[in-house]
């Protein structure tokens, strides 16, 4: 029965991926598989040189492993009732309130957990005394284990087939709005800058925070910019927001969404970047240390979002053990670097490229991970009070923003085409900051409700004479 141990650890991995395999790549499974498979193979070594009885090893080790891979579970689970009960505050699955607590209750869980461990290794000692009920023990918990990876096995195969069935292919009318243009409606053409500022809110919800951003919109607006009234999202995340934005189409009702996985794939072969690659422009892509957007293989040019190494997944396992303190609570390694690499990049692309070009940058900021205050100076990431931590990188971005436009503004020959533009709000809400710099008089094509689906849409009907026309604007 030696097999059992490795049932037990090959079991939660593969467990995680099965209600997770429609967001993540089954490459990402097999470090954590075979890191666990090691584990489960060194205790199960250490409890044999201990006993120098297999029955016995077995059984101790399947039960250390029980102990460590539900530890996340335990812990999510009570945190979340604790959450409830003290009127958990929905801002990033965050509560100021609640922080200290949470990691107090953590060392106390995990204290818990080992006394378990203790004890339960105890009181094995005595049961496998008896060779034969440690064998029909070790029969019985194979048969369970070995039932739970069918179980798993069959959640990723469901995903495989409902994701297949799931995938978004592009509408006719956005290929036949592309197929119409015959030119562009002016010899010189103008750089695009699409800039996603994630989690960026409106000035509606800042308000809610005692927050006044208009010095902020103002200065835009100074600046040439015209920011629609009622600017709102599509959806109130960033997968489906910029599937929807770049591929100018909607790409489902909430509830019914593509997996991320597949609105990474339209994330990162757009219909924006064919339309205008089509058009001699060059793409160029610089990516968030996020997975939807952290790499482009198709883009002309690609800086990566990645900072060393991240593995979401692998991360998202070790908080469902004991060792979850090894890992941060966003389940991200992020560097402040990284975040803020396209206030860098950006201002060189002019003078570096001869083509037209279109640029497509995430800052994830100023959603969360908290890595700098309101003067860019970076932070401890495990901050107590979140609203305020928002609100600073928010200031600190906006101070990057409005060097950004001087940058853009005066290197660009051609004048540009540039969008600021929140892919949804912090607070599950639906107002954004959504600006546009349209010259030429392109400000006239806007209108007040105007959301991110239609953003080019109406770019590529007014400047290169294409007929996609607005869709109905919807936002949840």
């Amino acid at each position: 029965m030696l097999v059992l141990p490795f049932l037990l650890a090959a079991a939660p991995v593969l467990f995680l991926y099965g209600v997770n395999s429609g967001e993540v790549t089954a490459g990402s499974v097999w470090l954590p598989l075979l890191v666990s498979l090691a584990f489960a193979g060194i205790v199960l070594g250490i409890f044999y040189l201990i006993t120098r009885d297999k029955g016995k090893a077995t059984l101790m080790t399947s039960f250390v492993l029980v102990v460590f891979f539900s530890y996340g579970y335990f812990v999510e689970s009570v945190n979340k009732l604790m959450h409830i009960i003290q009127h958990y505050d929905p801002i990033e699955n965050a509560n100021p309130q609640l922080v200290a607590t949470s990691r107090t209750m953590d060392v106390a869980w995990l204290g818990l957990y080992v006394l378990i461990l203790v004890l339960g290794l105890l009181i094995l000692r005595k049961v496998t005394a008896n060779k034969e009920r440690t064998a029909a023990i070790n029969k019985f918990l194979v048969v369970v284990a070995a039932a739970f990876l069918v179980i798993s096995l069959g959640q990723v195969a469901y995903h495989a087939m409902s994701g297949k069935k799931g995938a978004v292919k592009q509408t006719a009318e956005v290929n036949q709005g592309s197929k119409a243009v015959t030119q562009a409606a002016t010899s010189e053409r103008p750089n695009i800058y699409y800039i996603i500022l994630d989690g960026y809110s409106g000035q509606k919800v800042l308000s809610g925070f005692n927050y006044d951003n208009s010095a902020f919109l103002q200065q835009l607006q100074k600046d040439g910019f015209t920011i629609p009234a009622d600017a709102k999202s599509n959806y109130t995340s960033t997968y489906p927001s910029l599937a929807s934005s770049l591929n100018m189409q909607y790409v489902g009702k909430t509830k019914a969404l593509p997996s991320n996985l597949e609105l990474q794939k339209m994330i990162e072969y757009n219909e924006v970047m064919k339309f205008l690659r089509s058009k001699g422009y060059e793409i160029v892509h610089i990516g968030a240390p996020y997975p939807a957007t952290s790499i482009n293989r198709y883009a002309d040019i690609s800086y990566s979002g990645l900072s060393g190494y991240r593995d979401e997944f692998s991360s998202a396992f070790i908080r469902t053990t004991m060792a979850r303190g090894l890992v941060p609570g966003n389940s991200w390694f992020i560097s402040k670097e990284k975040v803020l690499q396209p206030f860098s990049v950006i201002p060189t692309l002019a003078t570096s490229l001869s083509k037209p070009f279109f640029v497509f940058a995430h800052v994830i900021s100023p959603h969360p991970p908290y890595l700098f205050d309101a003067n860019g100076k970076a932070i401890n990431p495990d901050v107590k009070n979140v609203h305020q931590a928002y609100l600073d990188q928010l200031t600190y971005v906006n101070k990057r923003v409005e060097t950004l436009i001087h940058d853009i503004l005066t290197k660009n020959k051609v004048p540009p085409i540039i969008i600021f533009q929140g892919d949804h709000s912090i607070l599950y809400t639906n107002n954004i900051l959504n600006a546009y710099y349209l010259p030429n008089g392109g400000s006239s094509a806007l209108w007040s409700g105007i959301t991110p689906v239609n953003t080019f849409r109406m770019i590529f009907d007014r400047y290169f004479g294409a007929h996609y026309k607005p869709l109905v604007d919807q936002a949840p």
